[in-house]
């Protein structure tokens, strides 16, 4: 038996072995086991709290049903309510091109900012403790949007009635709102619902991010813990051995929880109070992801806020949150500007108010895209034609070099010094060719990772693109071909690969570099599949740059051939070896 067949083997065993695995643990569920590694983790043990709540709430809100939507809606969001339960079941952010990206989506009986009594693991959700089409009051007074319901326990002297208020706060032009919750009873007693203690838990979910087809990073959280920024997912290491039912809490002061897709992020800031953290992937399997805090206190009157941003991972807009203040928020020293880091040391932030200035005068994306690649080709065009040129004379003393090898293949140091003396007489440094390649990558580098990030592309459309940050799927498959991920015909990286291939042919020499002959076809390939589901702006970008790459060379391959310094070299080198 060959390697191959060895390594295929042994593959088919390993699947079989974890299929077997994965199906005992479907059908042997464990119990629960939260995880400590440093972090203070969740102890309450399931138990019949809201069982026996059900028997012993009765509900006092007297409300009718609201039959239209609620919905709240400025510049820069669209808020909208579920006004059964008080909470949010989507907020859409607005982009360019008037067109909007729901980022944070409801899922039956999971919406966002869910309020728990208790802990989130084993706490009370009232909603599920009340057969009525409506559970709270609602009333609107401009941008102040209250939901409030009042419920009781006990009988007689013994009775207490609990009330509870969710007041959002909204403003005009901004990203963020804010949210107070108010609980408070009539006997002065201390919030206990469940065994923890914990008064209530808010829950910042449950599909948060844009669920985009370039890669499903939405299941990623982010907290801030001591001025630096954490990143939490689904595969952490600390979710290991749970089974899925992922779920820890750690406390933390003065700070926040951020979600992220990959051109948005939504945060909840809660204000000075004791907090717990939570984060919660237990229902992973249905794309609801959960996170959020849960208050620690002893009083029986709670007044609490939470500050919420909805926007692009825009350090700019970012930025203005930092430090922000009206009459109802107070943010300070948030530090949200660092969840969008300066993309390669600041240069891509340079080039991303570029492109807003040329979109600015030219109206589309796409158009501005090429208009800025066709800038920097012309302020890079002095490095790479440096190195076409160090290329040429490389390949005029390549004869000269191979002469050098044979001669002195047992004597290195002799090889070095001959070497160094037949580049010394042909004025050639061999340094000249990978300095200015090195000096282009930093660009290069800026615009993909731009490219990648900037959110202004969500809608924008070119041609027949109809949204850059998304491939541009002429036709879409009613499959997906197994392993490379394709379920749709994109034509931009085709006519990328294609452009990408002529360039190489183009560079002189190629045919008779073995290795050379070989990356030509390897390359591209690689491209073709690493492209071909990333945005179609920045397939755009590569694809201008490789078509004014055949451009350039083009000239160059008839410009060098008859270069005084060229032939002189050639001369040189020709008249070295007849002696």
């Amino acid at each position: 038996m060959d390697s191959a067949n060895k390594t295929f083997f042994i593959m088919v065993i390993l699947t079989i072995i974890c299929f077997g695995i994965t199906l005992y643990q479907f059908f042997n569920p464990k119990e629960n086991n939260e995880i400590s590694a440093g972090e203070s983790v969740a102890s309450d043990k399931q138990n019949n709290t809201i069982a026996e709540s059900q028997n012993k709430f009765i509900l006092k809100t007297d409300s009718e049903p609201i039959s239209t939507d609620i919905i709240y809606e400025n510049n820069k969001l669209k808020v909208i309510f579920d006004s059964t339960k008080g909470e949010i079941s989507n907020i859409l952010v607005k982009t360019s091109e008037n067109k909007s990206s729901d980022i944070v989506r409801g899922n039956g009986d999971y919406n966002a900012l869910k309020l728990k009594l208790g802990s989130w693991k084993n706490g009370i959700d009232i909603n599920t403790l009340f057969d009525e089409d409506s559970i709270y009051a609602f009333s609107n007074e401009e941008n102040k949007y209250t939901f409030s319901c009042e419920f009781s326990s006990g009988e007689g002297a013994d009775e207490i009635v609990y009330k509870i208020e969710k007041i959002y706060t909204f403003f005009d032009d901004e990203n963020v709102f804010h949210l107070e919750v108010k609980l408070s009873n009539n006997r002065n007693k201390t919030m206990r619902f469940d065994s923890s203690s914990n008064v209530f838990s808010l829950g910042w979910g449950p599909s948060l991010g844009e669920n985009e087809k370039l890669n499903e990073r939405y299941d990623m959280f982010k907290y801030l813990s001591n001025g630096k920024i954490v990143t939490i997912n689904s595969k952490n290491k600390l979710f290991k051995g749970t089974n899925g039912s992922a779920s820890f809490r750690k406390s933390l002061k003065d700070s926040w929880i951020a979600s992220d897709s990959h051109y948005f992020t939504s945060v909840i800031i809660p204000d000075g109070n004791e907090y717990d953290c939570f984060f919660d992937y237990s229902k992973s399997l249905d794309n609801l992801y959960y996170c959020g805090f849960s208050l620690i206190s002893n009083k029986s009157v709670i007044n609490t806020g939470f500050s919420v941003y909805c926007g692009p991972k825009s350090a700019k807009i970012l930025k203005k949150y930092d430090d922000f203040k009206n009459d109802t928020i107070y943010l300070s020293k948030t530090e949200l500007s660092k969840i969008s880091p300066p993309i390669v040391w600041g240069l891509g932030n340079i080039l991303g108010w570029c492109l807003i200035v040329l979109y600015s005068l030219v109206k589309n994306y796409g158009l501005a895209i090429i208009i800025l690649t066709i800038i920097l080709k012309a302020l890079l065009s002095p490095l790479m034609i440096n190195s076409m040129k160090s290329s040429q004379k490389m390949r005029a003393l390549q004869p000269k070099l191979s002469e050098l090898q044979a001669k002195y293949k047992d004597k290195p140091e002799m090889l070095n010094q001959k070497t160094m003396e037949l580049y010394k007489k042909a004025g050639f440094n061999p340094m000249s060719g990978c300095l200015p390649m090195l000096l282009q990558m930093p660009f290069l580098f800026a615009m993909y990772q731009l490219l990648d990030r900037m959110f202004e592309l969500k809608g924008a459309n070119f041609l027949w693109i109809h949204d850059l940050s998304m491939p541009d799927a002429l036709i879409t498959f009613g499959f997906t071909i197994p392993l490379l991920n394709i379920n749709s015909l994109n034509i931009l990286p085709i006519v990328m690969v294609i452009s990408q291939i002529l360039q190489s042919l183009l560079t002189p020499g190629m045919e008779s570099n073995p290795q050379a002959k070989m990356m030509l076809w390897l390359m591209p390939l690689m491209f073709f599949f690493f492209f071909y589901n990333v945005s179609s702006g920045l397939v755009l970008y590569w694809t201008v740059m490789n078509l004014l790459g055949i451009i350039q060379q083009l000239i160059m391959n008839k410009t060098l051939t008859v270069s005084p310094d060229n032939d002189k070299l050639l001369h040189d080198v020709k008249k070295k070896k007849m002696k």
